[in-house]
């Protein structure tokens, strides 16, 4: 570990697993899936920024297959209340800590804030569905989990194999759409360890942009939660309160990889994820990380 890497380990300790525990709020765990499908379009600053059409277009047919469901469109006005409200300041403000231009992780942590709360179905925008869940959503299934169907020969061959999950032959669980009942303890642990993970934020160890998010709040902390949970027992085998399912299969869910038009593109983002309240580490972090950035631009400008 190299002096800067380590002096920056030393600033940012997380707590111990009681003082997060002791900060979020325990809420009752359902015994079943409400009937509420949640989609998430936060902008950065306050422009109005026009639905994208992809996301028109999957949300009718969500309505089309699901007349029973509610369907919720969470914009930047629904965030602020909702926190506050159902989490308190301390859990808001740990929110706030997320870079504004890095809303694809305000977003992975919202979802889960939203679902533990109150439960139901979240789908990314660009996601489309060609079954009613009626059909495929049980009465008594409490969370349901899927990798993505990447053997060889499937349609996402290689699909989910990201660094930090080697060990695990599929790859990751998909969290770009979540099926649980409110008040799951899966869903208490992944916040927990979101918490902890903006508490122990280190750009120089944790990187920026798409990788940095990938751990901070995406498929590698979804993912690790659940294994951890699998192997402790809290996800056992014989456990009825999760299943596993092949979303593609099973729900008839697809996904279309296309960037949608007014988010910002986090992936190639060099600004640190996580604000830091040492002003020295700061200006530290703002330079070498426009360094980084400057000199990915020269390069990129001398191989056209």
């Amino acid at each position: 570990m190299n002096p800067i890497t380590s002096i920056l380990s030393r600033l940012s300790q997380g707590k111990a697993r009681q003082d997060y525990d002791s900060i979020l709020p325990t809420f009752p765990e359902g015994q079943s899936i409400p009937k509420h499908i949640w989609r998430i379009f936060i902008t950065q600053g306050t422009k109005k920024v026009p639905l994208p059409e992809i996301a028109i277009q999957t949300e009718q047919t969500l309505r089309e297959l699901n007349p029973e469901y509610e369907i919720t469109m969470v914009d930047n006005q629904f965030v602020e209340p909702f926190i506050r409200e159902n989490y308190g300041d301390i859990v808001w403000n740990y929110y706030l800590r997320i870079d504004p231009s890095y809303g694809a992780v305000r977003a992975d942590f919202l979802r889960y804030l939203i679902l533990y709360k109150e439960g139901g179905i979240y789908t990314d925008l660009k996601i489309s569905v060609s079954k009613p869940f009626r059909e495929t959503i049980l009465e008594s299934d409490q969370l349901l989990l899927s990798h993505w169907d990447n053997l060889p020969g499937e349609e996402h061959e290689g699909w989910g194999h990201l660094e930090g999950l080697e060990s695990i032959p599929r790859g990751e669980y998909i969290m770009g759409v979540i099926i649980a009942a409110p008040g799951h303890p899966f869903l208490r642990e992944v916040i927990l360890e979101v918490m902890r993970n903006i508490d122990t934020y280190n750009p120089y160890i944790h990187n920026t942009g798409f990788s940095g998010t990938l751990w901070l709040t995406g498929p590698v902390l979804y993912t690790l939660v659940a294994k951890r949970m699998q192997e402790d027992g809290s996800l056992g085998k014989d456990s009825l309160n999760w299943r596993e399912v092949s979303f593609a299969h099973d729900l008839g869910i697809a996904y279309t990889p296309v960037q949608l038009k007014g988010l910002s593109n986090y992936r190639q983002n060099v600004t640190p994820l996580i604000a830091t309240s040492h002003p020295a580490v700061s200006a530290l972090n703002r330079t070498y990380f426009n360094l980084i950035s400057w000199y990915r631009r020269r390069i990129l400008k001398q191989g056209k």
